[in-house]
């Protein structure tokens, strides 16, 4: 769950940080492109911790006056991360509907059946966005199942070339 959280968190950073020019040395800031990561709660507290852990390590205390900024990998976060309750607020609920639906069609093992899932899963679509962190990425993308088509075709000939050599991937 928190190498996910990692992914996810990184994901959006990237995002932030192509909204505008970035230098060849560093990370150019606008205040623009600001975030603030609220998280969907949990009574579970040691994933509470867990998640809280893995946030600290992406992005310091003081992000912008410490001293090896190359360690903070979140410029962008505005502010400690929250947690918040799904039952009260409408755009988390929002966000566990898209992941439902993301998550229903990445794991489908028959992708040429079709259902009504599918239909939302089409509408959101085209405003997803598949984290691709480095070094993450490059290292393990290849496990990670993604709504990108490019990523579907790559996985698709890598369990087609395991299967030829009579190994599951």
């Amino acid at each position: 769950m928190t190498a996910a959280f990692r992914l996810c968190a990184l994901g959006v950073e990237d995002w932030a940080r192509k909204q505008h020019q970035q230098p060849d040395q560093g990370v150019a800031l606008d205040y623009k492109d600001n975030y603030l990561l609220i998280v969907d709660s949990t009574t579970d507290q040691e994933l509470k911790k867990q998640l809280q852990a893995s946030y600290k390590l992406l992005r310091g205390k003081h992000p912008y006056s410490t001293p090896q900024p190359h360690d903070n990998r979140l410029w962008h976060s505005h502010d400690e991360m929250y947690f918040g309750d799904s039952v009260s607020c409408l755009g988390i609920q929002l966000a566990d509907l898209c992941t439902y639906f993301m998550q229903r069609h990445l794991l489908k093992r028959d992708k040429t059946q079709k259902d009504k899932a599918d239909e939302f899963f089409n509408l959101i679509r085209p405003h997803a966005i598949c984290a691709k962190p480095e070094p993450e990425w490059s290292q393990h993308g290849e496990f990670l199942p993604s709504h990108d088509d490019k990523q579907q075709e790559r996985l698709a000939q890598s369990n087609g070339d395991a299967k030829s050599k009579g190994q599951t991937a």
